[in-house]
């Protein structure tokens, strides 16, 4: 397996995140409300429990309390 260590490792839920704080705050609730996982390896046991719980950890407070 070929690794690129200049490329950062950041986490789906830094990406999330990111993607997210780079639109208009008034969109940003109803997008966090709208996260949709798919793929393979959302397939592995737990990794929609874990995103939210990361999810959780990384957005504002004031962002993520409207969209549980």
């Amino acid at each position: 397996m070929v690794t690129d260590k200049t490329v950062p490792r950041i986490g789906y839920q830094n990406m999330i995140n990111n993607s997210i704080q780079n639109c208009d705050s008034d969109l940003r609730r109803e997008l966090v409300r709208s996260v949709v996982v798919s793929g393979g390896n959302t397939l592995i046991k737990g990794f929609p429990d874990r995103l939210t719980n990361e999810l959780s950890e990384v957005l504002p407070q004031q962002v993520w309390h409207f969209s549980t």
